[in-house]
């Protein structure tokens, strides 16, 4: 709707130019359309002259047009174009807005469901509910929490499912409950792990330089939980479809040494040695070997492949030994890019001829068929995402083939995981022999 404004005129100079405006825009197909106001007060040049004129409001040129041409006479024209917004009547109008409103919510719920529960584990109450139900008051001395904010969690918890109180206040686990702490890994992982890089998914958005911070301690044992379900069974079945009897493991960014201790109890290794360049991990590393009474020749070193390879001794080949890069070597190629990859595997088949290499990593995926599977939705929606967001590349198994290649090494082996545990086929495992 055209407004016209008129500033400067007095009462009964605005009536006439009312008039007169009527007349000259009665010929205009939008004329039912033109609002006029008046703007009390006078209009003066800094001199004291007086200055009426009007200003029009519109959102089109032509109307626009129209107006000057048939005002300009009269009186000074200010033009302004402008956009017009329809009152916005609330969503909520009609009888199935609460409906909505549910729906609307679930992934708010989802979200502040899957904090609580990591929240749950990590502070060590889902460990102290494991063997007995206690109070509310035994838990937080147990866990030395706060005892008003650790009610609050447990009550939410109630609200979910995963816990229950009895008529003397004992709290346990539901059925629900008790099934959630079996994938307390996965919480680990993407919550604890990389909710710190979701809080930041705005600003990394803004800047593309700049990558996410995540949660080292939380990544690796995530991972380390998850690969007791997934990545060891794949290790365990590609060696044995190969016949391959490894003496010793190498661990190319072993984390808290979880995989290469189970990865060896399971396989009656006695030797292996763990690598990983924070010494935060390797701290835990050698805790947890102590923990579990690790026998044999169990090493936990704080550097990188690189510089292990390059200080082993060159009259030493070792032809037994497997070296296993679980999900580290798309680290590598987004921090130190495929030449440097491709130098440590090469390093890896110059020195140990006889050796085998054992990667694991994760196909990228978009969207199609393909991520309509249930576990793509749930874990590899999320994964995908934020291996964007943080200093990771995934690739597909063309792409590790081909580098594989420029190392030196042969695939002998390729597998995806277990069906009953992951079908998406996304994860999959590769033993190498240098050629």
């Amino acid at each position: 709707m055209p407004t016209i404004e008129m500033h400067g005129q007095g009462f009964e100079e605005c009536q006439s130019l009312i008039e007169e405006i009527k007349f000259r825009v009665a010929d205009l197909d939008f004329r039912d359309q033109i609002v006029v106001q008046s703007v009390p007060g006078s209009v003066m040049e800094l001199d004291g002259t007086s200055r009426p004129f009007i200003r029009i409001y519109t959102r089109q040129e032509l109307r626009a047009s129209a107006l000057r041409d048939r005002l300009l006479d009269l009186v000074d024209i200010e033009v302004v174009y402008i956009e017009f917004f329809e009152r916005m009547f609330p969503v909520g109008s009609g009888p199935n807005f609460e409906s909505r409103l549910v729906s609307a919510l679930e992934p708010i719920n989802r979200a502040f469901t899957a904090f609580a529960l990591y929240a749950f584990f990590d502070s060590g109450v889902a460990a102290a509910l494991s063997n007995d139900s206690r109070t509310a008051a035994e838990l937080s001395s147990i866990c030395a929490l706060a005892g008003d904010r650790l009610d609050a969690l447990i009550v939410y918890l109630e609200n979910e499912d995963f816990l229950k109180r009895d008529a003397e206040g004992r709290i346990g686990f539901t059925s629900k409950g008790q099934d959630i702490v079996h994938f307390e890994p996965w919480y680990r992982l993407l919550i604890g792990g990389y909710g710190v890089t979701l809080t930041q998914l705005s600003q990394l958005l803004a800047n593309g330089e700049q990558y996410g911070a995540r949660n080292v301690r939380d990544v690796a044992q995530g991972s380390c939980g998850i690969s007791q379900y997934d990545a060891i069974p794949l290790l365990e079945g590609l060696l044995s479809e190969a016949a391959v009897r490894p003496s010793s493991f190498v661990d190319i960014g072993c984390g808290d040494g979880t995989f290469l201790l189970s990865v060896m109890s399971s396989l009656g290794v006695r030797s292996g040695v763990g690598l990983d360049a924070d010494p935060n991990a390797i701290a835990a590393a050698r805790r947890n070997a102590s923990n579990v009474g690790a026998g044999g020749d169990v090493q936990f070193l704080a550097t990188d492949a690189a510089s292990y390879i390059r200080a082993l001794d060159s009259s030493t080949k070792a032809s037994g030994t497997c070296y296993v890069a679980s999900f580290v070597l798309q680290e590598m190629l987004q921090q130190s890019g495929e030449e440097a990859v491709v130098d440590v595997l090469r390093a890896i088949a110059a020195h140990s001829p006889g050796a085998h290499v054992l990667v694991i990593e994760v196909e990228p995926r978009g969207v199609g068929e393909h991520m309509k599977n249930g576990l793509a939705r749930a874990y590899y929606n999320p994964y995908f995402l934020i291996h964007r967001l943080t200093e990771q590349r995934l690739e597909t198994k063309e792409f590790w083939q081909g580098l594989f290649d420029r190392a030196g090494l042969e695939v002998i082996g390729i597998k995806t995981t277990d069906s009953s545990v992951d079908s998406t086929g996304f994860e999959f495992g590769a033993l190498l022999t240098p050629r």
